[in-house]
């Protein structure tokens, strides 16, 4: 038995799965590195910089990869990269111009590589405004897409890219739907233009806050996208995102940016 039970636990550690690194939510805001890539090897170069300018977590934009490089062996490597979770987008700008299940197969592909999160589009197999899936068909098959990627340890992130300005009891209610979808993070982000519109957004964030159980995103885009990305992560958000490089083009905070007014603000709501 003796035996036995020393050759047991010699085996044990070269077959135990390599644990996943998921997004630790208990700890909030994490600061995302948002970024996409050519190629693996730029994905690599980006989550390296990501890690050495302090980000809690990277997001990859996955469409400007090549067929060849949508593999398990291909993706892997940026997985293992740095310590840090990693989370997958793969959205209808992609540039192979794929269908939901094909994306959603190349995102799986991810998954399997090592992915710590997926982004679910909230209008996935259902393309709709406000990207608000309501066919019954459409979100019973988020569902067991979403009950998939649990099952394989990771977790999910419903998101939904308005690019037009709603008021904060809509915002709350569509999260609220896809808080019932199961998923560990629900995102919105609206637009605001005006200072009315602005007022409006920071309503929806508090609202959000108060009122959703599950971790929540919230951000803008448009004419005051700055000042709000800047203050949101004092009022709640789960997580927020950023740029690496402030040359980008990308309309959101450079990470050193974000992190600084965030740390010399001093403020967080509990």
């Amino acid at each position: 038995m003796k035996k036995e039970s020393r050759t047991a636990a010699k085996k044990s550690p070269a077959s135990a799965p390599t644990p996943r690194k998921r997004f630790p939510l208990e700890r909030r805001p994490l600061f995302t590195a948002l970024f996409a890539g050519n190629s693996v090897a730029e994905l690599i170069r980006n989550s390296r910089a990501a890690h050495w300018q302090g980000a809690d977590a990277v997001c990859a934009e996955l469409a400007c990869l090549p067929r060849e490089e949508r593999t398990v062996e291909a993706l892997r490597p940026f997985m293992t990269a740095t310590p840090l979770p990693t989370m997958c987008c793969l959205y209808r700008n992609d540039h192979l111009k794929q269908d939901d299940d094909a994306r959603q197969k190349d995102l799986l592909t991810a998954l399997e590589a090592g992915a710590a999160c997926i982004d679910v589009m909230g209008d996935l197999y259902d393309p709709s405004p406000r990207e608000w899936a309501r066919k019954s068909a459409a979100i019973a098959k988020q569902k067991r897409l979403i009950a998939k990627i649990h099952e394989a340890g990771a977790q999910v992130i419903i998101s939904a890219h308005l690019y037009a300005f709603v008021e904060p009891e809509e915002v709350l209610a569509q999260l609220k739907d896809f808080e019932k979808r199961g998923a560990d993070i629900v995102k919105l982000v609206q637009t605001a233009d005006t200072e009315e519109e602005f007022l409006a957004a920071l309503r929806a964030t508090f609202l959000c806050r108060r009122e959703l159980k599950t971790p929540f995103v919230h951000l803008v885009s448009g004419a005051f996208a700055a000042l709000h990305r800047l203050i949101a992560p004092s009022l709640g958000l789960a997580l927020t995102f950023a740029k690496l490089d402030p040359r980008d083009a990308i309309p959101m905070p450079p990470l050193a940016n974000l992190k600084g007014v965030f740390e010399n603000l001093r403020f967080q709501l509990p």
